[in-house]
């Protein structure tokens, strides 16, 4: 169901990925699990909505040939692109006509009139205006990120001539997540890549947890099970 589709050069900085997801029958609970990310969503049904950043998995309800698409953003950019905090999204769904009115009209026929998937993506692809230079704390959450969470937390703020404070502060409003949560969710997402070519124990290591009890408390939390269970599940 869930694909991705060639980004636009010119958004390869700013975007992580442009996806489809298009049901051939009901999914009752399509689960979505934390990233770091804030998306942009479109389907004829709902209308363009936010998805903000999440702390716990979440659950989406999928009917045959709900035609969705998204832009997901990298971590850190969405503040600039929608002009607010990102902390008023965390865990949210909100409709893009909330803060951005004229502009979700006017997305919003452009996509209805388009017939075909390809049309829409590229609609919906040119739709965000992006052209900003990374700011230092854009560019400390993209060390974040890089490192997959497993970074010092007053070396990226040092690097970025902030204090300790600043970044804590400045990181909320950007990611709408403290730096040490965002952390923990980047660790959580590389060892969620990696979970059918290691071992627990291994992985704990690779991904930087102090233990495999440490590593199966985030799964629990961000995934709402056991990395054994959670890779059963993947296989059915």
């Amino acid at each position: 169901m869930y694909a991705e589709h060639p980004i636009p050069k010119k958004l390869h900085p700013y975007i992580e990925a442009l996806w489809s997801v298009t049901p051939e029958e009901e999914v009752p609970a399509y689960p979505v699990l934390p990233d770091g990310c804030v998306d942009i969503i479109f389907s004829p049904s709902t209308g363009v909505q936010i998805v903000g950043t999440m702390t716990k998995p979440q659950v989406f309800r999928l009917v045959p040939g709900a035609q969705i698409m998204g832009m997901r953003f990298r971590p850190g950019i969405a503040s600039n692109v929608f002009r607010v905090s990102v902390q008023e999204f965390v865990d949210r769904t909100i409709q893009l006509a909330e803060i951005w009115p004229a502009m979700s009209r006017q997305l919003m026929e452009q996509l209805c009139d388009q017939k075909s998937l390809q049309r829409r993506l590229s609609v919906f692809s040119q739709s965000i205006q992006i052209d900003f230079s990374p700011t230092p704390i854009q560019k400390a959450i993209n060390n974040i990120v890089q490192s997959a969470g497993q970074v010092s937390l007053e070396t990226v703020a040092c690097e970025a001539n902030l204090s300790l404070r600043q970044f804590r502060r400045l990181c909320g409003i950007a990611t709408g997540l403290s730096p040490k949560m965002l952390c923990r969710i980047l660790r959580f997402r590389n060892a969620q890549s990696q979970l059918r070519s290691k071992s627990s124990a291994d992985l704990a290591v690779a991904c930087g947890y102090y233990d495999q009890s440490h590593l199966i408390d985030d799964f629990r939390e961000f995934s709402g099970t056991t990395p054994a269970n959670f890779v059963l599940l993947q296989q059915r």
